[in-house]
């Protein structure tokens, strides 16, 4: 029903307006009259419809032929007259032929151009991605990190810092794909423990675990048992006892300043775990008084 209304609307817009310009064409006794009447056809073409556009098209050749017979005195078209009638309508018919060739070409070049849109997104966030996530080790990365840091606001938050112990060692005696499989090992130990999405590698053999806040003595129980796993494991038959060390912090970070500050204390836990002894972990809540002076 919707759409015979619409058709209607279409003809009777094609129809008066092409008439009332006719009859104003007419009255003023414009020359070429035709030729504004085309134009008005092309319009509604372009602005209206294809329905509406074929009415005009029909009223203008109606006009022709009333011009042609003068206003009808003769019903029969003289040699002459008929082969102006023809020319006409071949030009009206050519007309349309442009306009559906240039609606098509218009309509098929923004196609193209949504698909290459469309082609181009999914490359930018395929991109994203990759920059999100580190291949290595299929830890966030840390662009990750800091898209991320407005979510974590306004939570009690656990940050851990683990850093893996004589990393450098692993690259220079065993080679470079040893010291991989050793972060790649450290850190599919920690997604398997903390969650993917909790974990950041942040730096070269530096990780950073984000945990909503929890028992620390658990997450000292979780990285220890980590601790106990990677000591028996090998690559390509050679014991490597890995190990790491680990600092942690825990909060409610009310402010982007807060949990930078936790990130601080914690990152201060870390290098004071490391000057008691490699593989040790160490944490504490956090002091606002303490660390907000510097």
């Amino acid at each position: 029903m919707k759409r015979i209304k619409g058709n209607t609307l279409d003809i009777l817009c094609g129809l008066l307006l092409t008439l009332v310009t006719a009859f104003l064409l007419f009255l003023g006794k414009v020359p070429h009259a035709q030729v504004f009447m085309i134009l008005i056809m092309c319009a509604l073409y372009v602005f209206g419809s294809f329905l509406s556009a074929f009415t005009s098209a029909l009223v203008i050749i109606g006009y022709n032929y009333y011009i042609l017979t003068d206003q009808w005195k003769s019903l029969i078209l003289s040699t002459g007259s008929f082969i102006n009638m023809l020319a006409f309508i071949v030009a009206i018919v050519l007309v349309f032929s442009l306009m559906e060739y240039y609606k098509h070409h218009h309509e098929k070049l923004e196609q193209d151009l949504q698909a290459e849109n469309e082609d181009y997104k999914r490359r930018i966030e395929g991109l994203e991605n990759a920059l999100e996530y580190d291949t290595l080790t299929m830890l966030k990365s840390r662009q990750a990190y800091r898209k991320d840091f407005d979510q974590l606001l306004k939570k009690e938050t656990l940050v851990v810092y683990v850093d893996v112990d004589d990393f450098k060692n692993f690259n220079d005696h065993y080679g470079h794909r040893t010291g991989d499989f050793v972060l790649s090992s450290v850190a599919h130990q920690l997604i398997d423990a903390f969650g993917q999405e909790h974990c950041y590698r942040y730096g070269g053999d530096e990780f950073i675990l984000v945990l909503p806040h929890q028992d620390d003595h658990l997450v000292t129980s979780a990285l220890q048992a980590i601790q106990d796993k990677l000591k028996s494991f090998t690559y390509r038959d050679d014991p490597l006892e890995i190990s790491f060390t680990a600092g942690y912090c825990y909060g409610k970070a009310n402010t982007s300043h807060t949990m930078r500050q936790i990130m601080k204390q914690a990152d201060l836990n870390l290098y004071y775990s490391k000057a008691r002894r490699k593989g040790s972990i160490f944490g504490s809540e956090y002091y606002p008084m303490e660390f907000e002076a510097d």
